[in-house]
């Protein structure tokens, strides 16, 4: 029953992730005009722009036009999450949203790429300091939410690193017993 959750979990959070994804790079196709922009938010209007853009790159529109080199990335990456999956603290509601967020965003773009041959990107982040222009690459939901379940399950294996470390040095004579997940890993 316990896994019927955490998979359940896992696809509503990537369903929501994949709709709103889907949904904002509609309407930025529909309302901007390629390489327009638009300022949403008056008073951040001197730091971020939606800009219609499109990325046949990897995340923030590096490795432009490399999409048998993309291919393999995804390939190796994927290969990687299969394997290291079985490792994780699935029970943790946590590692279940970090999953939902980085399926979700990867679906989204997935989606983009086979139906469009690019990734619409609009996210737009820049600063002008001293007349001198600097720009964060732009980017959309779906990267937002890999980054941010990328960025979440790394700061719960740490935690549950350190918590294994901690129980392995309250309790010496357990120690064989204690296994941490870098080594589960390996």
């Amino acid at each position: 029953m316990e896994s019927r959750t955490a998979l359940f979990r896992i696809a509503t959070i990537g369903s929501i992730v994949l709709l709103i994804d889907q949904l904002t790079k509609a309407w930025i196709r529909t309302n901007i005009p390629l390489y327009g922009a638009i300022y949403p938010i008056p008073e951040a209007a001197s730091f971020f722009r939606l800009t219609h853009l499109t990325n046949t790159g990897v995340a923030f529109g590096f490795l432009q036009g490399a999409s048998m080199l993309y291919l393999l990335i995804v390939s190796v990456i994927l290969m990687a999450v299969v394997l290291y999956a079985r490792h994780l603290p699935w029970h943790l509601p946590a590692v279940q949203i970090a999953a939902g967020l980085q399926l979700g965003g990867a679906m989204g773009n997935l989606i983009d790429r086979v139906h469009q041959g690019y990734v619409t990107d609009f996210l737009d982040f820049y600063v002008s300091i001293g007349g001198k222009v600097y720009h964060y690459p732009p980017f959309n939901l779906a990267d937002s939410a890999i980054v941010v379940g990328v960025g979440l399950l790394m700061v719960i294996l740490w935690r549950e690193e350190g918590k294994n470390k901690r129980v392995q040095s309250e309790s010496p004579e357990q120690e064989s017993e204690v296994i941490t997940w870098a080594e589960r890993a390996e």
